[in-house]
């Protein structure tokens, strides 16, 4: 996902001015494009950075006791700013497929999800915890 779009990369343009100020933005965005275009296609779907290491055979057993149907995800761990806390954007998260279901269909209210202006990761916390996900830690 990128600001741009830029087809010998390739990436998907999101259409979000470049900046920190909106990585907010350009994380909603890129949560809408996989739940229009993938939402039947995972069980899971993973937010990670450009710099962000994944073992995927860890990841799968991790998650293999937990039902995709449950509004659920994971991330590290930060303990400030929201009622349930919220997850570390650097290292990534996971959202069960009725988490993105969640944030997908609610997402969009601006009385429960900021758009932009915020850091992305706080800004995704506090609008899983408005739309009824739960961090599992």
């Amino acid at each position: 996902m990128s600001s741009v779009s830029n087809s010998s990369f390739p990436t998907i343009g999101l259409n979000v001015s470049e900046g920190r100020q909106h990585l907010a933005a350009k994380e909603s965005g890129a949560f809408k494009y996989v739940f229009e275009h993938y939402r039947d296609k995972a069980d899971w779907f993973l937010k990670a950075d450009d710099d962000t290491y994944v073992i995927l055979e860890n990841l799968r057993y991790f998650l293999k006791d937990y039902k995709t149907n449950d509004p659920i995800y994971f991330g590290h761990h930060f303990k400030t700013h929201s009622k349930q806390e919220y997850f570390s954007g650097g290292a990534g998260y996971v959202l069960s497929r009725e988490a993105l279901t969640r944030f997908g269909t609610k997402g969009n209210d601006p009385k429960l999800c900021r758009k932009d202006g915020a850091a992305s990761d706080l800004a995704t916390g506090q609008c899983m915890e408005k739309v009824g996900v739960k961090i599992v830690n």
